[in-house]
């Protein structure tokens, strides 16, 4: 007897990730873009962690020293210098399409996200619940809230998803495998394939 159930199966997703570290004094903001050039690539953000570490100082804490982490939407990028991207798939040589780095320029934000933590790190598991179509960026801002010359460093691991979708991409976002929108930027219907039994 033949099984009436049709399995799905989802397309396979390259997980890639960067991290930087950097000591800086007094307070700063670190700022890295992910630009999605590909033409029918979808970037989903994965999770994002941080930390701070403090050097030997001669400067009172009095201050509240936290991180604030902000993820905008950018309408414009100017891109500066590249961050180097491990892909996380064992054995993948597959690259990835989303461009990281430390943008010269930009203009245009649009807040998607914005929380504070006040124990100096943060380990947040989005999930791939934001979603980065392509011809889209997104701007990822850790800003370090230390006292005045004080001296620490901080560290910032970023890993997100990336997924081709088959065939050609419609003018009017519509992909003709996926049921819905795709571009909503709000949820997305991944393509399937549908097997007989």
């Amino acid at each position: 007897m033949g099984n009436n159930t049709i399995p799905r199966k989802t397309v396979p997703r390259e997980f890639f990730s960067l991290t930087e570290v950097d000591e800086e004094t007094g307070p700063q903001t670190m700022s890295i873009s992910f630009e999605n050039r590909g033409v029918a690539t979808i970037m989903f953000l994965e999770k994002v962690t941080a930390g701070i570490s403090f050097n030997d100082s001669t400067i009172p804490r009095d201050y509240e020293e936290t991180l604030t982490l902000e993820i905008s939407r950018v309408e414009s990028l100017t891109p500066g210098t590249f961050v180097p991207v491990a892909n996380l798939n064992l054995g993948s040589q597959v690259s990835n399409a989303v461009r990281a780095g430390f943008p010269a320029n930009f203009s245009g934000l649009s807040r998607l996200w914005v929380s504070k933590h006040p124990s100096g790190e943060l380990d947040l598991n989005f999930q791939g619940w934001i979603v980065v179509p392509p011809g889209n960026n997104i701007l990822l801002s850790i800003t370090d809230n230390r006292a005045p010359g004080r001296v620490g460093i901080v560290a910032v691991t970023v890993i997100w998803s990336e997924v081709e979708m088959f065939g050609p991409v419609r003018n009017d976002n519509n992909h003709p495998r996926l049921k819905g929108k795709v571009y909503d930027g709000q949820r997305v219907y991944m393509p399937t394939v549908r097997r007989e039994s």
